[in-house]
């Protein structure tokens, strides 16, 4: 999906970042804004794979990083649970600027409870929901007050302002006092009374940080129309990718069915398809959200321009042929593992150079290939020096195919130019732009 790096100024002129994300096809149906957990951030693995799910749904989806936290300026609490909220609202702003004001706000656990706060304030909305939240602000205050007095037993001082220190999941915050009186201030049932569209709240039965019990609460307290929504046996962070997909879809249906009965977007007339004309069975886009207007697939705008661009972390924007993709690391490496690794892309190129290949081949004989699938692993040793690399490439087709014509395809299968690259004497140019 079309991702595009975003940053903005807040009320406080702290340089905040944040990511949109487009759908693969056309504008979006509907923009929404992603609120993140306590000391996480907008490259959160669980949260991408929601955000690029709702994309699948023809949203465009704005997720950001609070002050302090991942590439954006300030102090992690600076401002508290309202200055999260402050930052949802500014954001709102700038997101109408690239592409429309958000009708859909996610807020994901203590972001949860960012979201109801600042929702008030986000005119354009037309339905929230959230994750994993707790009922109350203070459920985070003693979270983060006993993670405080576990630090304070290991021998850390307070300072003389008051700031704490607090180390939640392996990372060490200092957090100064007004976040704390920020969060015995905060009246999460007002906002409640202020919310004026539907809420969903989702809550993971096997939730390991904020118990389900949690979610009854903040079901009860809401008003209605209000949703209740069981993520199973999903955990607190949806880190599964299957989690993260099932929740973005349950979510991302509710909203579409909301804006639908709200007349935020129109849907298909009874008995219609989403192009306006008669038919038995649903249209692609209708199923997957998009409006039947969406323009066509991203085409290429150059062959042989391949960019990219790393920032904080190890999460690496890349454009190929004008196409958006991701690079990462895995999390053991350091990473946030939002995308394969740079090893990972090589084979590819190679299995899908490979598959491709041999389609062109079969289409032009005419021969019966039903469908390819290729398989590349590798290994490396290194000798004096030397790297010596393996790639072992598995090829399966089906199709009513003759030994003999199998046997040519895997001939072609070693013509195909990433293969003759690999095998070529390759030079490397490196220069400073």
């Amino acid at each position: 999906m079309p991702t595009e790096d975003v940053t903005f100024e807040d009320r406080q002129g702290r340089r905040l970042a944040a990511r949109f994300e487009r759908p693969e096809r056309g504008a979006p149906v509907a923009t929404a804004l992603l609120a993140h957990c306590f000391t996480c951030g907008k490259d959160l693995k669980g949260l991408v794979r929601l955000s690029r799910t709702l994309t699948e749904l023809g949203f465009g989806v704005l997720r950001l990083d609070f002050a302090g936290l991942g590439e954006s300026e300030g102090d992690p609490g600076e401002g508290g649970l309202g200055g999260d909220a402050e930052a949802l609202v500014d954001a709102a702003r700038r997101l109408e600027a690239v592409a429309e004001a958000p009708a859909l706000l996610i807020g994901h656990s203590a972001g949860g409870l960012a979201a109801l706060t600042a929702a008030p304030e986000i005119p354009s909305l037309r339905a929230v929901a959230t994750i994993g939240a707790p009922a109350g602000a203070e459920h985070l205050r003693a979270t983060v007050e006993r993670a405080a007095e576990r630090n304070d037993a290991d021998g850390t001082e307070d300072d003389r302002s008051g700031a704490r220190t607090v180390r939640i999941a392996g990372r060490a915050f200092r957090l100064p006092e007004s976040f704390f009186d920020d969060l015995a201030s905060r009246d999460v049932q007002a906002c409640l009374e202020l919310l004026s569209v539907p809420l969903l709240v989702a809550h993971a039965d096997a939730d390991e940080i904020v118990d389900p019990s949690e979610a009854q609460s903040l079901y009860q307290a809401a008003g209605r129309p209000k949703s209740l929504l069981s993520l199973g046996d999903a955990g607190h962070l949806l880190a599964r990718e299957r989690d993260a997909r099932a929740a973005a879809y349950a979510i991302g249906g509710w909203a579409l069915g909301v804006l639908e009965a709200t007349g935020a977007r129109e849907g298909p007339a009874d008995g219609e398809e989403a192009d306006g004309s008669a038919g038995d069975g649903p249209d692609r886009d209708a199923v997957s959200g998009a409006a039947s207007e969406h323009a066509p697939l991203p085409r290429r705008t150059d062959d042989r321009r391949t960019t990219a661009v790393t920032r904080s972390g190890y999460a690496t924007d890349l454009t190929a042929g004008g196409f958006a993709l991701r690079a990462d690391e895995p999390e053991r490496l350091g990473g946030t593992d939002t995308g394969p690794t740079p090893a990972d892309l090589l084979r590819a190129a190679l299995a899908a150079c490979t598959s491709i290949t041999l389609r062109m081949y079969a289409d032009r004989k005419g021969w019966p290939v039903e469908a390819i699938q290729v398989a590349v692993d590798a290994s490396s040793d290194r000798k004096d020096g030397v790297v010596a690399t393996r790639f072992e490439r598995t090829v399966e087709l089906a199709g009513d195919l003759k030994d003999e014509q199998v046997a040519r395809l895997l001939e072609i299968a070693g013509r195909c130019p990433v293969h003759r690259t690999l095998e070529g004497d390759v030079t490397v140019e490196t220069r400073l732009a």
